[in-house]
């Protein structure tokens, strides 16, 4: 199958991190990332579809797992085969797996509710504010002052649909069901 020509005239674009947006096709499929997503659209329609092993999916979503070698046991895992399962379904390791739900936690609290100050979005997890600023720039790639100044018209409105239909505000932060 040849390439389709880009359609220079949409203005719809998108970039990861710290990337320059660039026109994008039709139609675009994406894998997990540890950067904040920028886009621009005129008009779009999104579907999500999230694909982790269960017993994986089931141990990163629960609150009761603070470390690599919680989420080893939790899985029934070596630590090398945690790592190697993790490096291949989602491109991460274990610790930035953890690291990353545990951001999303706290990001989920505060897009369900932005009148919420950041200290009170804070997961457990996080031992102070100072670590929560820290995990916001690496993920966000601005602090969490800048990032709530900024309108979410988009990420706002789907947090608040995921929650009265699904009961939780982000795709990643679903238990799977049990079975």
């Amino acid at each position: 199958m040849g390439q389709h020509p880009v359609d220079y005239a949409r203005r719809d674009r998108s970039s990861v991190g710290d990337a320059r947006p660039e026109v994008v096709p039709r139609a675009v499929l994406v894998g997990p990332t540890s950067r904040a997503t920028r886009f621009r659209a005129e008009a779009a329609q999104s579907w999500g579809i999230g694909l982790l092993p269960q017993g994986l999916e089931r141990a990163l979503v629960g609150s009761q797992v603070h470390g690599v070698s919680d989420l080893a046991e939790a899985t029934c895992m070596s630590l090398r085969t945690l790592e190697r399962l993790s490096k291949s379904v989602s491109g991460f390791t274990p610790q930035l797996l953890l690291r990353r739900q545990r951001f999303l936690r706290s990001l989920a609290r505060f897009m369900l509710d932005p009148s919420m100050r950041w200290i009170e979005t804070l997961d457990s997890h996080y031992h102070d504010q100072t670590h929560f600023v820290r995990d916001f720039k690496r993920f966000m790639g601005m602090s969490p002052s800048v990032y709530a100044k900024q309108p979410h018209p988009v990420l706002g409105a789907a947090a608040d649909a995921r929650e009265a239909i699904a009961g939780e505000a982000m795709q990643v932060l679903h238990r799977p069901p049990e079975g």
